[in-house]
């Protein structure tokens, strides 16, 4: 086999492999309800598709360097999501699933109808549809070795003579033979006091609020 020959045979072989890679994205996508991505992949998929088909008996002229581009952007793109997706699962280990063992800690639960919010490699939140009173926010970062490391609870009070009120619950995760820690904080205008479970307690009781932790 010629020299011109191989070159024309390994171009179409990069054109398959990206049209398949491409294809295996672009079904991710739909599977997962990302339907902008989807259809941003299935534009570049038809691009390569036609251009293949047109230039077929061209490979020369079908990879040349725009369509390498194509090509090019679309592993990057693909990339990155994958990326996202892997960072998801490590953060999505410790949301809703994780709250039997928050509750055998004593740590406040996520409740199933709150959303994942701002999202970081080793850290994530999720955050309350109601956002006027109660639990607000949950936030956990991650250690080098994916295991969650810290959390930490926001609960919002009713204003006190027109002063913002809230509590934050904040749990550490010891590593090796030391005991995990919880520190309580209530934080009224721009003072912060530290309290303990019991006066906790008390507080969510006075202010009739749920308790789930």
């Amino acid at each position: 086999m010629s020299a011109s020959k191989i070159r024309i045979f390994l171009h179409r072989c990069v054109g398959v492999l990206g049209c398949l890679f491409i294809t295996a994205i672009t079904i991710r996508f739909i599977v997962t309800h990302s339907y902008v991505w989807a259809g941003i992949y299935f534009l570049l998929l038809v691009l390569l598709i036609y251009r293949f088909a047109k230039d077929y008996s061209k490979p020369e002229a079908y990879y040349g360097g725009n369509n390498y581009a194509v090509i090019i952007i679309g592993l990057w793109l693909g990339y990155k999501e994958y990326s996202t997706y892997r960072r998801d699962l490590k953060l999505d280990k410790f949301g809703v699933v994780y709250n039997k063992t928050r509750q055998r800690l004593g740590i406040p639960i996520i409740p199933a109808d709150w959303q994942p919010s701002s999202r970081g490699q080793r850290s994530g939140s999720w955050n309350a549809n109601d956002t006027t009173i109660g639990h607000q926010r949950k936030y956990i970062i991650l250690d080098s070795l994916d295991r969650i490391e810290i959390e930490r609870d926001s609960y919002k009070l009713k204003p006190l003579n027109k002063v913002e009120r809230d509590v934050s619950i904040f749990f550490r995760y010891a590593r090796g033979k030391a005991k995990d820690s919880i520190f309580y904080s209530y934080e009224i205008g721009n003072k912060s006091i530290t309290f303990s479970r019991s006066q906790a307690d008390s507080l969510f009781d006075a202010e009739k609020m749920r308790k789930d932790y």
